[in-house]
């Protein structure tokens, strides 16, 4: 039995450290999910900020073309190399979420290989119940056995006592009848000494009272005969009713620690080929799971790199919008400054046209006057 429950414990432990390894693999699993989740998010956003930024440029941009027909045709050009970079990181970043995709199915089978895997422990937790329930029930069993064997043993103790009782009682009346034997001899001599009675009359009497003696001491020996009898009897029915329970006891008991004993060898056997099976299982799973640990960290690398890169992007792409701000900014003002210009010329034009026509005006005056 202790050696049963070895086993048992063996298995247990086993299944213990099994169940516990599967948790904290699906554990970092779930972490390392969540952080591949943000870093999408973080990656989408960014790339959403970009968008939002780049359509505000290019409205800006065509906003400040629209406003004249002097714009230069390089603003264009530039606008154009800018939405094609805009439209290369958006391939990038789609590439990148279609891997991103991809490494999160896998990471799903592999949770749901977890769960297949849980299930397994659970079946193998319910089987050593089992086994222990089984344990429990055979210890009680055992237990009620040797209850019975107690008191059978009791009702022995008891059988004995009175059988030492009843040789105790047989002593008693052994001496009693040598007392009385004695006493005979005494009274016979007390007889021969004082008695006035003839011989042949003492004889008779000697002999009526030794009859009577004999008589009551053959009574005694058949009454303690039949006790005898009777205790030897109760003896014997008791010991083959011992011997009996116990016979069957052991019968019993034999067949159920073999039952048990190999119902438990084939439960160990199953629970030894299920955890061979379950940790090599364990074993290719922790192997995908560390090759799919180190293609998600290349992936964050890769991620970083390409985040880094479009950081760079967006930063020369602002520098080059800067500057062409900058350089639209100078052609606003020298566009502005042209039209003052010709505003001015204009006027001065317009004033010089009016003055003209002021000295046409006094010329035919004075040439009505003259006529």
């Amino acid at each position: 039995q202790e050696g049963m429950n070895e086993e048992v414990e063996a298995a247990k432990k086993s299944l213990e450290e099994v169940q516990l390894k599967a948790k904290q693999r699906e554990s970092k699993l779930s972490s390392e999910l969540e952080c591949l989740k943000k870093q999408r998010d973080s990656h989408q956003a960014e790339l959403q900020q970009e968008r939002d930024r780049a359509d505000a440029l290019r409205k800006q941009l065509e906003s400040m073309m629209l406003k004249g027909p002097d714009t230069d045709v390089s603003l264009i050009d530039k606008v154009a190399t800018l939405q094609v970079e805009k439209d290369d990181a958006v391939n990038k970043q789609k590439d990148l979420e279609q891997k991103l995709a991809q490494e999160q199915g896998k990471v799903k089978e592999l949770q749901n290989r977890m769960g297949v895997m849980s299930k397994l422990n659970e079946s193998l937790a319910a089987s050593v119940k089992l086994l222990e329930s089984k344990g429990k029930k055979l210890e009680e069993e055992m237990e009620q056995r040797k209850k019975a064997l107690q008191g059978a043993e009791t009702q022995a103790k008891l059988l004995k006592g009175k059988l030492e009782s009843t040789e105790s009682s047989y002593t008693a009346l052994k001496k009693e009848c040598n007392q009385l034997r004695n006493e005979l001899q005494e009274e016979k001599s007390k007889l021969h000494a004082a008695s006035p009675m003839t011989p042949a009359e003492v004889g008779t009497a000697l002999t009526k009272e030794r009859d009577d003696l004999r008589r009551k001491l053959n009574e005694m020996k058949e009454t303690l005969a039949v006790m005898t009898r009777k205790e030897t009897e109760k003896e014997k029915q008791y010991q083959e009713k011992e011997n009996k329970l116990k016979q069957e006891y052991e019968k019993k008991l034999e067949k159920n620690l073999k039952d048990v004993r190999e119902f438990l060898q084939a439960e160990i056997k199953s629970l030894q080929d299920e955890h061979t099976t379950m940790k090599n299982r364990l074993n290719e799973t922790v192997d995908k799971f560390e090759k799919k640990e180190q293609e998600a960290k290349s992936m964050s690398e890769k991620l970083r790199q390409v985040s880094n890169a479009q950081r760079r992007e967006r930063e020369d792409w602002q520098l080059k919008m800067e500057d062409m701000e900058e350089k639209l900014r100078v052609e606003l003002r020298k566009r502005e400054r042209m039209e003052r210009e010709h505003e001015l010329e204009a006027k001065s034009k317009a004033e010089e046209v009016l003055a003209a026509q002021n000295r046409v005006v006094q010329l035919e005056r004075e040439h009505r006057r003259m006529v």
